[in-house]
């Protein structure tokens, strides 16, 4: 099961390396309730490329987010790296259109 995890990874990270020039996305993360304030400042850092962001308060105290992405590949990737990297953000994944 651990092989199998890592090798979706890599595959996931070379793909998304492959990735250049204007692209539609979609990124999904969620979080808990406090982290909002750091959800709110990414999406300010990145709204050149926000097309639609659609947040989601769940009854368990997390919240969903759901933003489509229309811009240049490396601005994309460079969000999806600062919703990953940030550990008050439990989970962001991106899916290409």
């Amino acid at each position: 099961m651990i092989r199998a995890a890592v090798r979706t990874l890599i595959a996931e990270k070379k793909e998304q390396e492959g990735i250049t020039g204007q692209i539609s996305s979609i990124l999904i993360a969620s979080h808990n309730e406090e982290a909002e304030e750091v959800v709110t400042s990414l999406k300010h850092q990145f709204e050149r490329v926000i097309n639609v962001h659609l947040h989601s308060k769940q009854e368990s105290g997390k919240c969903a987010e759901v933003f489509i992405l229309k811009g240049a590949a490396s601005d994309i990737k460079r969000m999806l790296n600062e919703f990953q990297k940030n550990r008050k953000i439990d989970y962001a994944k991106t899916c290409s259109l």
